[in-house]
């Protein structure tokens, strides 16, 4: 977890996720990243890493639809990802604009981390 000392990492693992009303998933179950869409836009969040995300905009160029891919940041560092519906992501809580922790749907795409 970072932000962490390594010897407390377990802890506060297991706190974030009492917190959230989840179990502590076993080791090889544990959510390194999602990816998931919130208010049209796609985000990433990542353990050990700020969010981030795209948005695609569409205007209008000579009469033509012009779609362009626009990143987004956050400076939020991602401290735990728990599965479920919905999913609970924490946070450091460098962000006033989303919640800590922050609900997702079903994400586009989970990768766990290596056992």
């Amino acid at each position: 977890m970072p932000k962490v000392v390594a010897e407390k990492q377990e802890d506060a693992y297991a706190e974030l996720a009492r917190l959230a009303g989840r179990s502590v998933p076993p080791l090889g179950q544990r959510i390194y990243s999602i990816t998931y869409t919130h208010n049209m836009e796609v985000w990433t969040a990542t353990v050990g890493e700020q969010l981030r995300g795209t948005a695609t905009k569409v205007s209008r160029v000579h009469g033509k639809k012009v779609e362009r891919i626009v990143p987004l940041s956050n400076p939020s560092t991602i401290m735990a990802i728990f599965p479920g519906v919905p999913f609970h992501v924490w946070h450091d809580g460098m962000s006033r604009t989303w919640a800590n922790p922050f609900l997702t749907g079903e994400p586009r795409s989970i990768t766990y981390f290596s056992a």
